[in-house]
């Protein structure tokens, strides 16, 4: 039994202590709930931007999906941030009742003695308080001060993710696109109205395409892929971009396309400069297609329409007769048929992403090693009906046949970058020749 002359010494301390704990359990248990939802959020934002990444690049969001990422890790670490503090306040209230009494009995042993404690009785007043009291209340921190309350949350969470959601009455509400990527809007794509105010008057007006001084690295200390590049495409122009494995046709692509900034130079696309277009802008005046085409479960015609979603019937039909997709479509069920895209082979989710950009009213078509599982016939089924659609066309290739065909052609090799028609390049680029000439095959594999 403790002694009742050392019973205040640590009585007082010890109620206070537990006391100032209990006041910051529901403080405690907001940040806790606040820091599993930022660790949610993150997770779930990191997960959607991994399945729609071809999305993201394609449609130009890369800066603006870079930017939700950034502030949902800034808010991640100040809710953590906020719950360590919080938990380490709470760590020392329950020190201070634990080592305040220990402080106290020593300072008062001379009094406690004076009143009738032998030192005997004193030293097992020190033992109590080190051997029984503060293992206790350490006890009490690791299980009810932190994972008690971790896993009374979880629970809570676990528990609300269980309910059904609720059912939306709103059937005209805002829709987004392929998973939760904000999609672009076919009124937006179509209206040549809509624009950034800043840029009003240099709105693209077409397919040209204008490169002046084009430098990219990829790091300070790198050496760059391509460097002081001039490219000018006309209106309606086709380009093959060839070279061998490795050398930056798909950076290329991307830089085209507005997606990647160039360290130096000007990208000016229909007009316009490319780094003062918006995603959506940029949307209307070019489409990217990279080698894996994406295809997501839903209807058909929704894949066809993805980039232009009031397209009428007719005009899908039309583009899916152009692209030699008709017996594609018959089989699969027609357009209203629901699509699996884990049972569509590699190049039936080709011919489908390139019905989609032929319907796209974009008048700049990139396609880096869009046909690559394609066959030949089938190839040049493609190159006739994007030759006949208005607009340019650049394709990326790694097959002599595109290049032959085109009417002209930018061939890569390091950091030289040659342009000129294929007879051109076969007479006065030996690099391009034994690319092109010697052989009847693949030009190279993939970059």
């Amino acid at each position: 039994m403790l002694a009742p002359a050392a019973t205040p010494l640590i009585a007082v301390p010890l109620l206070l202590a537990l006391t100032g704990f209990a006041a910051t359990t529901p403080v405690t248990m907001r940040r806790q709930r606040e820091a599993f939802a930022a660790d949610e959020d993150l997770a779930r934002l990191c997960a959607d931007t991994l399945t729609a990444l071809r999305d993201i690049v394609t449609c130009g969001a890369r800066r603006p999906t870079e930017q939700d990422l950034l502030v949902a890790v800034a808010a991640g670490v100040r809710a953590n941030r906020a719950l360590a503090v919080t938990a380490a306040v709470r760590r020392l209230l329950v020190a201070l009742g634990a080592h305040l009494p220990l402080l106290l009995v020593v300072l008062a042993a001379p009094a406690l003695v004076r009143r009738g404690l032998t030192p005997g009785e004193v030293m097992g007043v020190l033992a109590y308080l080190t051997g029984t009291l503060e293992p206790a209340l350490r006890l009490l921190v690791q299980g009810v001060g932190s994972s008690w309350l971790r896993l009374a949350v979880a629970a809570e969470r676990l528990a609300a993710a269980s309910q059904p959601p609720p059912t939306s009455v709103d059937a005209d509400g805002p829709r987004t696109g392929v998973d939760g990527v904000d999609g672009v809007d076919g009124a937006d794509i179509m209206d040549g109205e809509h624009g950034v105010d800043g840029n009003r008057g240099h709105r693209p007006v077409d397919g040209s395409v204008r490169l002046r001084g084009i430098s990219y690295s990829y790091g300070a200390a790198a050496d760059p892929v391509f460097d002081a590049l001039d490219l000018t495409l006309h209106d309606g122009e086709h380009l093959a971009v060839v070279g061998p494995s490795g050398v930056g046709k798909s950076t290329l692509a991307d830089v085209l396309a507005g997606d990647v900034p160039p360290d130096r130079g000007n990208v000016v696309l229909g007009g316009a400069a490319a780094g003062r277009l918006t995603p959506r802008e940029l949307a209307r005046v070019r489409v990217l297609l990279p080698q894996d085409a994406y295809v997501f479960a839903g209807e058909l015609q929704e894949n066809l329409r993805w980039l232009c979603p009031r397209a009428p019937e007719r005009d899908v039909m039309s583009a899916v007769r152009a692209l030699g997709a008709g017996p594609l479509v018959e089989r699969l069920g027609g357009l209203e048929a629901t699509v699996d895209p884990a049972a569509l082979s590699a190049g039936e989710r080709q011919i489908i992403a390139l019905v989609r950009a032929h319907l796209s009213p974009a008048r700049l078509v990139i396609l880096d090693e869009a046909t690559r599982h394609l066959d030949a016939q089938a190839e040049l089924h493609v190159e006739e009906a994007f030759r006949t659609r208005p607009g340019t066309v650049v394709t990326i290739t790694h097959r002599p046949g595109p290049a032959r065909r085109a009417d002209r052609v930018l061939f890569l090799d390091g950091d030289r970058a040659l342009v000129g028609t294929h007879g051109e390049l076969l007479a006065t680029a030996p690099g391009y020749r034994a690319l092109v000439g010697g052989h009847g095959g693949d030009l190279d594999s993939t970059d």
